[in-house]
């Protein structure tokens, strides 16, 4: 089956190297692999407000998914004219990649890869995510099969110190821990996911941001902490901005390009 969304602004492969997602990876064809839960998708850029995604079957929820996926109700370009003029670097942070938008992604993927993110960089998250998966075009395991590997099986495939954390997850998470979750505001749910072994501020704050929708989640890395120190020494003012989430990947894929 094949759909097209039209959204206020979308770029598929700054969304791809945005350090949101690790999965999405270009075809040879100029298509996009976009894995979508059990979806296993291809997308294609058509301009600069529309794409077009493909997938095997025929089933009337792969709309509401792809719509749920690139969060296609929400108005980024609002988030963008409510930046103060006078903030030179967010501004221009933000019309170098309008083009992002915050995925929403599967809620027990997005706490696995941002464990396996620590301490870690992109190229490495994606090799090994894709051993989890046992292939890069192959859907995430569902938490009782990710559970049964073994603390050693888990440390070969290059998940070191955290392959304790990856196996505790898998075998608390289960479907109502999700339910329970989704229903949380942000604080909550940030506070509820630090309580997993092996998950700080950073991950809940990731997890909150890229799976559950918080918008106001600002999760700070090494990269963002650097930002910060250099053009914000008195202070972010957008914090605690409903979009502070948007700001924080405009500046990251921002920095991340300008080396």
């Amino acid at each position: 089956m094949m759909i097209t969304l039209e959204l206020d602004t979308v770029d598929l492969a700054q969304i791809a190297e945005s350090g949101q997602c690790f999965r999405m990876a270009p075809l040879e064809d100029g298509r996009w692999l976009v894995p979508m839960g059990r979806w296993m998708a291809t997308a294609r850029q058509r301009d600069a407000r529309r794409i077009e995604l493909s997938a095997d079957g025929e089933d009337g929820t792969f709309l509401d998914a792809a719509r749920r996926y690139f969060d296609a109700d929400a108005d980024y370009l609002t988030a963008i004219r409510a930046i103060d003029p006078s903030d030179a670097y967010l501004n221009a942070a933000a019309e170098a990649g309008r083009g992002i938008r915050i995925l929403r992604q599967p809620l027990f993927e997005t706490l696995i890869s941002f464990i396996v993110s620590q301490n870690n960089n992109i190229p490495r998250i994606r090799t090994i995510i894709a051993k989890l998966c046992g292939g890069a075009d192959k859907p995430f395991p569902e938490p009782k099969r990710l559970a049964a590997w073994t603390e050693d099986e888990l440390r070969a495939i290059g998940l070191g110190y955290r392959a304790p954390y990856i196996r505790g997850a898998a075998e608390r998470f289960d479907e109502s821990e999700e339910a329970r979750l989704l229903e949380m505001d942000y604080e909550t749910a940030k506070a509820s996911l630090m309580a997993y072994h092996g998950v700080g501020p950073k991950v809940a704050d990731c997890v909150c941001l890229f799976a559950l929708g918080h918008k106001e989640a600002f999760p700070q890395d090494v990269w963002v902490k650097r930002i910060l120190a250099r053009h914000y020494p008195n202070g972010f003012a957008q914090m605690d901005s409903p979009f502070a989430g948007v700001y924080q990947q405009y500046m990251f894929a921002y920095e991340r390009e300008r080396g």
